[in-house]
Order: C-alpha cells, then structure tokens, then sequence
C-alpha cells in the first residue's frame, strides 16, 4: 500500500510503529514518480490552489472529458473532498454546459481557470463581462497551438501554483463595481 502511495505523493505520513514493523526505508523525492504524476494529471500545487481560491468564494471543478475516469482521477488527486464532491461537475464539454455551472452556482462574476485558451475564449462568448479568464500554459494542451483561440485571456500562468499569489480584487477587473 505504501509503495503506491509513493507513486502519488512526495510524502506519506504514517506512524512510527508501521514504518518499523514495515520495514519502509527513507522516503526520498523521485523525479521519475512526479513525472508520472504530472502526466497524470496529478498537479502538486492544486490542493494548495484550491485551499487559496476557497477563501474568495464558491469553488468548483468543471471538467470535460470521459465520464467514468475524470471522477476517478479528481477523486485520486484529492481535489473532490477539497472542493466538495457535489462541486465536481462533469460535462462532455464544459464550454457548451456553462448555463448548468452557472444555474448550480449562482453568481455575479465567475473565473474560469483552464490550459486551453480556446475552451476560456468559447467561455468569455458565454458569459462575457461576468467572466474573468485565467490561462494557465501548463500541460500538453496549454503548449498546443490548436486549443490558442482570441481573446487572449485575461491572465496567463505559467503554473497553476501561481494563483496563490493572486487576491479576490484581481479577478474582479472587469466586474468590480456589479459585484459589491
């Protein structure tokens, strides 16, 4: 069990008795296993992200993809339980299924956080100056000219851990006074 844990995290946290009678060794960084992780979606800076976004408001994940395994890997990454399961939405594609975001979760002004520009800029057509739009270029699809598409985003990432150095008032820009 532990040798898997290893796969998905830097550090597992076990007690001292386990590791003895175990007979686990020194746990070490592998470059190897965050690579994997990375290619799997595992992000290491989300949950941190989602802790930092919550303190602003409602969070939630809107994903696309295959219906079975995006749950799955959301739940595995442990973003589901940060967020609330209930606030783990899964669409075929989400930019086409905004007025279920936006019915579940009503608000004025809404960020939307992706690595496809084009799903953001299909977004902004939807929700125009009730969105703020977020690119963060991290990922196979970010570096994908295919997914770029005007307008440009309203903030561009190099890494999703970069939210954290942003407050409520950046995302409000546009939105500012119709939100108060």
């Amino acid at each position: 069990l532990f040798h898997h844990l290893r796969t998905q995290a830097d550090a597992v946290m076990v007690g001292a008795g386990t590791v003895r009678e175990e007979r686990y060794g020194r746990m070490t960084k592998n470059d190897d296993l965050r690579e994997k992780r990375a290619n799997e979606g595992l992000v290491p800076d989300a949950l941190a992200v989602v802790k930092h976004v919550s303190r602003m408001g409602e969070v939630a994940i809107v994903s696309d993809g295959d219906t079975d395994y995006q749950p799955r890997k959301i739940a595995n990454a442990g973003l589901a339980e940060a967020v609330g399961h209930q606030d783990v939405l899964i669409f075929t594609h989400k930019q086409e299924s905004l007025h279920h975001v936006t019915e579940r979760l009503p608000g004025c002004h809404y960020v939307m956080v992706d690595d496809k520009e084009s799903v953001l800029a299909d977004a902004e057509k939807v929700l125009g100056e009730r969105l703020t739009t977020v690119w963060v270029k991290q990922g196979h699809y970010a570096s994908d000219p295919k997914y770029y598409k005007k307008p440009d985003p309203d903030i561009t990432l190099d890494r999703i851990g970069e939210l954290c150095e942003y407050a409520r008032d950046d995302f409000m820009g546009r939105a500012r006074g119709d939100c108060e």
